[in-house]
């Protein structure tokens, strides 16, 4: 018998993963890991991409239903893609002013990136995504705590579901 089910947001999510990344960022410098996107930085990518994976795309995958868990994803943390479209779930963002931003584009998440004034990870980098899932623009800076998150999920009969809230059995 299972131990029941776990309820969460998908806010939640992704703030449990920024703080496991923030909480990361001192041992990382310690060993002289650069933190945030820059070219030939893989370490950061490799670590910041497992802990994503696990923290926010797979509790989302395991809240669907069983039929459309296979073949569910959300683009990679750090990537930019010219095209959404292959993928079966965006994490949008949504926050009250938008500069930048294109009427009926969606703000995809991006990643989190290092504040030039306060010095953490409190700026998120996102991405505007047309209706057919197709990029709209260059990436737009937001202040986190005015964004919050949810998961557009593309459900295997085409219907486009806006998911804030999950659920998954244990």
């Amino acid at each position: 018998m299972g131990e029941g089910s776990w309820r969460t947001s998908v806010d939640e999510l992704v703030s449990t993963f920024r703080s496991t990344v923030r909480g990361l960022v001192p041992s990382l410098q310690q060993v002289r890991i650069p933190i945030g996107v820059r070219p030939g930085v893989d370490a950061w990518d490799d670590i910041t991409e497992v802990l994503f994976k696990h923290f926010v795309v797979e509790p989302i995958r395991w809240s669907l239903p069983e039929a459309e868990m296979e073949g569910f994803g959300l683009p990679c943390y750090e990537m930019d893609y010219e095209n959404y479209s292959e993928f079966r779930g965006l994490l949008r963002v949504e926050a009250p002013t938008l500069d930048g931003r294109s009427n009926g584009d969606v703000l995809v998440f991006h990643s989190f990136a290092v504040s030039s004034r306060r010095r953490d990870l409190s700026t998120v980098v996102a991405c505007p995504v047309g209706e057919d899932w197709s990029r709209g623009g260059h990436l737009v800076e937001l202040e986190y705590e005015r964004c919050e998150f949810r998961c557009l999920v593309k459900r295997l009969n085409g219907a486009v579901d806006e998911l804030a809230a999950i659920q998954v059995s244990l």
